[in-house]
């Protein structure tokens, strides 16, 4: 979906999803009660099977977008199984909270792949670096389907992520906690959220001025495809201000993105 570095860290704003949800803080409206105290205490009991079901999750994400065609790891297949395992109830209070809170993080898990998944289906291609390849037509096109598949991953990836930190909010609910712990794990879920929301936008805002700034560059030679030449792997124009604009269409998308190389 995005370059290695990129992938990373898309990785790691889903992974925001999963953690910082649930920790007693002191900012909640109701007041804490022992009730509280105990759901505290299954936090903790919870904490390793859920730090496990993380580090699993930022590894399946990382292979889904640098390496799709690698097989998953059997710890994926066995989070993902429903059928074999019995699942706790979230909101079924007889099972200990800790295990409950454990499932939330595994559902969690299964729909954030199944999310990820969805916004990766097909192959958007990958940008050309070298900027007399532009002289085909056959490649131009290619760039263009290709800014265009980008774009649609991009708004998959946004909104999934959006209504991945929504569903979250839902399964807090279901959990029946103390009204303490509730109150303050809903508040920490909205603030994941709203800083999730913000880092994802800043990130595929620059990736977006990227791919436009490359797709005003490739429409200009589209234009001028009956009147531009190739000499000594430089494009020629039929005038000075056609050659000028060529320059600084080329600079724009050198100084966002280094998509290519600078011709001689």
């Amino acid at each position: 979906m995005i370059v290695n570095t990129k992938a990373s860290k898309i990785a790691r704003l889903l992974l925001c999803l999963c953690v910082n949800a649930i920790q007693i803080a002191t900012y909640a409206a109701s007041p804490r009660t022992p009730a509280d105290d105990d759901a505290f205490s299954e936090r903790l009991k919870a904490n390793a099977e859920m730090d496990f079901i993380h580090t699993i999750f930022q590894e399946e994400a990382q292979r889904l977008t640098d390496f799709p065609t690698a097989s998953p790891s059997p710890e994926v297949a066995k989070l993902s199984d429903s059928s074999s395992v019995k699942r706790p109830d979230l909101s079924d209070t007889r099972v200990p909270l800790h295990l409950r809170l454990v499932e939330r993080e595994r559902l969690a898990f299964v729909s954030g792949i199944k999310m990820i998944k969805a916004s990766l289906q097909g192959h958007c291609g990958e940008p050309v670096a070298d900027v007399t390849k532009f002289g085909d037509p056959l490649v131009r096109g290619q760039q263009l389907q290709r800014i265009q598949c980008m774009r649609i991953r991009r708004d998959l990836f946004q909104r999934g992520t959006h209504n991945e930190g929504l569903a979250r909010e839902e399964t807090i609910l279901k959990l029946k906690l103390p009204p303490y712990t509730q109150d303050e794990m809903l508040l920490r879920q909205r603030d994941t959220n709203r800083s999730q929301d913000t880092e994802l936008a800043a990130t595929f805002k620059a990736d977006e001025a990227v791919d436009g700034a490359l797709e005003q560059f490739v429409r200009f030679l589209d234009s001028h495809a009956q009147s531009m030449r190739m000499m000594n792997g430089r494009f020629m124009f039929a005038n000075e201000a056609d050659a000028s604009t060529f320059n600084d269409l080329q600079n724009n998308v050198l100084r966002m993105g280094k998509h290519f190389n600078q011709s001689p």
